[in-house]
């Protein structure tokens, strides 16, 4: 295997100081809709090394229970469940995730679109690997998901992106407005990640997706949805777009988070939806992850990014998505409103939700130790 880059030896950081530790005190509120607190959970919550500006975070987990989380130039581990973290360097990675084998896929899109893959735990990488994104111009430049379905596919969502006043190669002549802007796919590898193709679309606006295979076989995709650019297309319903206030003094802004389904392995998605709103904010509620219980339970851990409590917060759902609970659990404050700290997420062997959010202004990267109310 040609060396790619390769991962420094790891080094244990500690973080923690005066003026930041009060925040790893913080329990989880329990908030109505209209953001009274009901009630709180306790958190055990732990920082981890990492200090640039930004660097959003996506996690896999090795067979033996080995924590990865890949937050853009450095590689983070844990082995005892999220309590302590070591930290090395990574190539630039807009996605990253941990498939069958162990194998590490990290996903780029600099200089072009492409995959790398290690067979080591990320001490050695392949050479970038192309992926197809044609005929779209860009790929890439959201927060890729590599994950992989039990006895089946890898899969990898992708955003594809057609730029404005750009020519169709086909027609010669200026794209319309139906074909330009963003659309996440989902991309699958059938080779240990090595190469990537057989691509779906999830849906058009659409970018950030995370997809989950329930225990029902059902797939669902939590998505964030984004006009780019911001324009009405033929066929928008105006009222529409102003019950999910993506109708603002005369133009479209569209920016939310929305739910998809799938029950053919994420080939198609349908019943796509705006995810559960408060009265108060309608708007950016994005990116999310979604995470399901051993006792069937849904979690969907999303961003919310303006207004009162802007944070990361979490709903729960016992019908695979269809419904969700009044509450909200409200992981983490957001100290910059608008700067989301994107969250992902896994469960850990005695049902611990793991939340770990990348670093993102003045919200240090951080991993979340919680439980749900009546978890056994």
């Amino acid at each position: 295997m040609k060396v790619f880059f390769v991962l420094a030896v790891f080094g244990v950081t500690t973080w923690v100081t005066e003026s930041t530790a009060a925040e790893l005190e913080d329990p989880i509120a329990i908030l109505t809709d209209d953001g009274t607190k009901i009630g709180e959970i306790p958190a055990e919550r732990h920082y981890i090394p990492y200090d640039a500006l930004r660097g959003d975070a996506r996690m896999g987990v090795t067979q033996a229970g080995e924590i990865f989380v890949a937050l853009d130039d450095k590689l983070c581990s844990s082995k005892d469940g999220g309590r302590s973290w070591q930290s090395g360097d990574l190539s630039n990675a807009g996605g990253f995730g941990v498939i069958a084998d162990d194998v590490f896929v990290v996903f780029t899109s600099h200089p072009e679109p492409s995959t790398c893959y290690s067979s080591d735990l990320g001490k050695t990488w392949s050479q970038p690997t192309p992926v197809d994104i044609s005929p779209y111009d860009f790929g890439g430049g959201g927060w890729t998901q590599i994950s992989q379905i039990p006895n089946g596919p890898a899969l990898m969502t992708l955003q594809c992106y057609m730029a404005e006043n750009t020519i169709d190669p086909k027609t010669g002549k200026p794209r319309d407005k139906q074909q330009l802007g963003i659309f996440d796919h989902v991309y699958r590898s059938t080779d240990g990640g090595k190469t990537w193709g057989d691509r779906s679309l999830i849906c058009r606006d659409s970018c950030e997706s995370s997809v989950i295979l329930l225990q029902s076989g059902k797939m669902l995709a939590g998505i964030r949805k984004q006009r780019h650019p911001q324009q009405l297309l033929p066929g928008d319903d105006i009222e529409q777009l102003k019950a999910m206030d993506g109708w603002r003094n005369g133009n479209v802004y569209i920016k939310h988070g929305f739910l998809a389904d799938s029950d053919d392995m994420g080939y198609t998605w349908t019943n796509v939806r705006l995810a559960p709103n408060t009265p108060d904010m309608k708007h950016g509620l994005c990116p999310s992850d979604l995470v399901q219980l051993p006792d069937g339970r849904v979690v969907w851990i999303y961003t919310h990014r303006y207004g009162p409590y802007a944070g990361v917060m979490a709903r729960v759902s016992s019908d695979d998505g269809t419904t969700w609970s009044a509450e909200r659990y409200y992981v983490r404050e957001l100290v910059q409103k608008g700067h989301g700290t994107y969250p992902t997420n896994t469960v850990l062997e005695d049902c611990t939700i793991l939340t770990v959010c990348g670093k993102n202004h003045d919200n240090r990267a951080i991993a979340i130790r919680w439980k749900l109310p009546n978890t056994k």
